[in-house]
């Protein structure tokens, strides 16, 4: 009895101590089970950035270069092939170079192999100064699979710069250099016409309108602007000239003026020019033809003149 209890102490103090028991197996030297592949790809490796690896396309343009065109290069880092398209949220300044996807210079289609790359060729253009943004809209999915299609919004900041400072100067002149128009002396009733020069001699190009300040005597030949033999058109480009056919008429005599307003504007300005115009309408020379017995009658009492009485002889 003494010995079945000393033999039933021992294996229970022993249990708690390990020295007087194996050691247990580590689990760190159990087999290890190999990590399986997923069946899925990596749906999150597509990489869109510029050829200097930016996550935004930046650009800027001036008033001499008005046109920028950058390279957005597209890389499929997935292990399947992907479905892939392509649209920009607002389209008004940039767009694909030549107006087609995916750009002139650009080689991407809407499939892009797996560990393939692919070009876009984007164009920035704006006639008017400030900074534009916009987004390239980029939607992808493996190739004929079920999956939702995932997007990435690729930032596009543009910039027009005006190097050169607008100065819209317009000059309007006779034939003869002269600020204003004459027509000089002129029969009542007799049609004559007169020709302005407009010269654009500023730096932009220029919207022209005109008009009359009192539209009674002066007009352009034939009642419309620029007249029948005119050549001016609303828009004036730079160096450029054009003319205006004006006529003077009136019924009758006297001495007649007006002013011919040109309004000229550029994008950001706008400028009056007032061109006087001035002429003489003189009366008719009387010919016999042109009177009635009534007036001849009158012309010959003028002239008729009673003879006195002669003085009686002495």
């Amino acid at each position: 009895m003494k010995h079945s209890y000393l033999i039933a102490l021992i294996l229970l103090t022993s249990c708690g101590n390990p020295h007087l028991i194996s050691k247990k197996k580590s689990i760190t030297n159990l087999p290890l089970i190999a990590e399986q592949p997923s069946l899925q790809a990596d749906f999150n490796l597509l990489k869109v950035e510029t050829l200097a690896g930016e996550q935004e396309l930046k650009t800027k343009i001036t008033d001499t270069n008005k046109s920028s065109s950058q390279t957005v290069r597209v890389t499929n880092q997935d292990i399947k092939e992907m479905e892939v398209s392509y649209q920009f949220v607002d389209g008004s300044h940039f767009e694909f170079n030549g107006g087609n996807f995916p750009g002139t210079n650009g080689n991407c289609s809407n499939l892009l192999g797996d560990q393939a790359s692919c070009d876009l060729d984007i164009i920035f253009h704006s006639e008017d100064e400030g900074v534009f943004l916009d987004k390239l809209i980029v939607t992808f999915k493996p190739k004929d699979s079920d999956l939702v299609a995932k997007i990435i919004e690729f930032p596009l900041s543009g910039e027009r710069q005006n190097l050169v400072v607008a100065n819209p100067l317009l000059k309007v002149v006779t034939s003869n250099g002269d600020s204003t128009l004459d027509f000089g002396k002129t029969k009542v009733d007799q049609e004559i016409s007169g020709k302005l020069i407009l010269l654009n001699i500023g730096n932009v190009p220029l919207e022209i309108d005109t008009e009359f300040e009192k539209d009674n005597s002066f007009n352009f030949n034939g009642g419309k602007f620029p007249g029948s033999t005119g050549s001016c058109t609303s828009e004036l480009e730079v160096n450029q000239t054009c003319t205006l056919d004006i006529n003077f008429k009136e019924s009758k005599a006297g001495l007649y003026s007006d002013n011919l307003i040109t309004t000229y504007k550029s994008a950001k300005a706008e400028h009056q020019i007032k061109t006087p115009l001035h002429g003489e309408k003189t009366a008719k020379s009387v010919t016999p033809g042109d009177l009635v017995a009534s007036e001849i009658l009158i012309l010959s009492l003028k002239w008729y003149t009673p003879l006195r009485d002669s003085p009686k002889s002495q």
